[in-house]
C-alpha cells in the first residue's frame, strides 16, 4: 500500500478540516470528492473511511466511501471500539457468568428478571444476544 499523505490543515479530533461552498467539511471528504471529480453533495449521507486507519491521512488511495454502519463495523472488526463491555461497563449489574446462566435459564422472561433483579427487557436482550455480544 502507498504511504499515507498527512494533512497540514488544522486537526479537530484527528481530522483535517476544510471549507467548501461556505460549509465546513473534513479534509478527507474534500480530497475524496475532488480526486474523483464529484461534489460533496453527491455523497450526502455517506462517510469517507480510511483503509489505513490514520485520521490525518488524505491519500485518495486510502479513502473509500461507506455508510455509518460500514464504518462502525470496520472499527469493531479492527479492534478500535474502546467502549467498555460487560462487567467493565459502569452500569453493569451482572457478571459474565450470570449472563451465561441467563441464556440457559428455562423460566419465563419475568421469572428470570425477578431472580437476577433486572428488568424483562434486559433478559430479552441478553437471550437474543443484542447485549453482551462479546460472550460466546
Amino acid at each position: 500500500m502507498e504511504d499515507c499523505i498527512i494533512t497540514t490543515y488544522a486537526l479537530s479530533q484527528g481530522y483535517g478540516g476544510a471549507w467548501f461552498n461556505g460549509k465546513q467539511i473534513t479534509h478527507q471528504r474534500l480530497v475524496y470528492c475532488t480526486s474523483r471529480g464529484i461534489s460533496p453533495s453527491e455523497i450526502s449521507g455517506l462517510v469517507v473511511m480510511h483503509i489505513c486507519d490514520n485520521r490525518a491521512c488524505v491519500n485518495p488511495a486510502h479513502l473509500q466511501l461507506g455508510t455509518y454502519k460500514d464504518n462502525t463495523a470496520d472499527m469493531i472488526a479492527k479492534g478500535r471500539d474502546a467502549r467498555p463491555k460487560g462487567e467493565t461497563h459502569t452500569g453493569s449489574k451482572l457478571t459474565a457468568a450470570q449472563v451465561l446462566q441467563i441464556r440457559e435459564e428455562l423460566g419465563t422472561t419475568r421469572e428470570v428478571a425477578s431472580k437476577y433483579g433486572i428488568n424483562c427487557k434486559t433478559v430479552s436482550r441478553i437471550r437474543l444476544r443484542q447485549t453482551w455480544k462479546h460472550l460466546p
